[in-house]
């Protein structure tokens, strides 16, 4: 009688082992590349509209109010036309918060624009400012309003220098997008910038007449 020899043991050979675990670091890359992409694209997206909402919600208080709303204080003014920093206080304006009823404010408690990210203090953040990985301070909008009449605004002239302080509307970059002479037909612009690029990059700078 023959004896039937053992069947040999089946398995992966360390060989086996390690091209697997290299095909699949290969697959989790090539998604987490994939998936990043799509959360810039998706943020820019969201910074736009929340732009174009904003643009809107200003043309409808002077609409209704038939002024600006109050700028900020330390707010700039560049060629007759009015620059803000969309602060707490002016957020609580549009969104209808204001507790204020002076003329100036929004005593009726309308609702002209309704802010998706705030940050501890209120003031309103683009989609890269809720994320934890950049600080606040770039990542609030600006906004513009033609006050001399001409249905032209004029974007900041200063360059963006290391340590200019938060909120400074004077200096930002105005960056290559720009037309030569920063002017805008119409009545109302809102910007902000986009922190994971350099103020060199064509897409740093997000406005509401792109």
């Amino acid at each position: 009688m023959t004896s039937r020899r053992p069947d040999r043991c089946s398995g992966f050979t360390l060989t086996e082992l390690l091209m697997v675990m290299m095909v699949v670091t290969i697959l989790y890359c090539i998604s987490l590349s994939a998936i990043r992409a799509v959360d810039r694209t998706a943020r820019k997206t969201a910074a736009r509209a929340e732009l174009k909402s904003i643009e809107t919600g200003i043309k409808q208080y002077y609409a209704h109010y038939l002024s600006w709303p109050p700028l900020s204080e330390g707010a700039a003014n560049e060629s007759g036309d009015r620059v803000a920093t969309l602060t707490a206080n002016f957020a609580s304006i549009l969104n209808g918060t204001d507790s204020s009823t002076e003329k100036n404010g929004n005593p009726d408690k309308l609702i002209f624009v309704e802010f998706a990210r705030l940050d501890k203090d209120d003031h309103p953040l683009n989609p890269w400012g809720t994320s934890g990985r950049f600080p606040k301070d770039d990542c609030y909008y600006y906004a513009a309003m033609d006050t001399d009449g001409d249905n032209c605004v004029r974007f900041p002239d200063n360059p963006k220098k290391e340590g200019t302080p938060a909120g400074d509307v004077q200096g930002m970059n105005a960056v290559s997008l720009l037309p030569s002479d920063r002017r805008f037909r119409g009545s109302v612009i809102v910007w902000t910038f986009n922190p994971e690029l350099k103020a060199d990059d064509k897409d740093y700078l997000i406005g509401s007449w792109q």
